[in-house]
């Protein structure tokens, strides 16, 4: 990817808040995602794939996952992001 694009697509993303794809991972799919925050800091992300007939009408997810992206913040805020982080490593070294 030519690097200037990718540039304005983070700005973007950052601006807007969400991110959406169509069909850049895998043909006839495309999503959209929010950032999951954890004391200010991005923790994770939350991610909806549908069938890219659908890309049209992706921002109407928007509201659901950005409500659950603030519930998931407001139940992990009392643990540090560090402990969550490292919870995720251990459970893919397992698998």
């Amino acid at each position: 990817m030519n690097p200037g694009v990718l540039s304005r697509q983070l700005d973007s993303v950052a601006e807007e808040g969400y991110a959406i794809t169509v069909e850049e991972q895998r043909r006839g799919t495309c999503s959209i995602a929010v950032p999951v925050f954890h004391t200010g800091r991005i923790g994770a992300a939350l991610g909806l794939v549908v069938a890219s007939d659908q890309a049209s009408t992706l921002t109407r997810h928007l509201p659901a996952l950005q409500g659950i992206s603030s519930r998931l913040e407001q139940a992990t805020v009392h643990i540090p992001l560090e402990t969550l982080l490292e919870s995720q490593f251990e459970v893919h070294a397992r698998s």
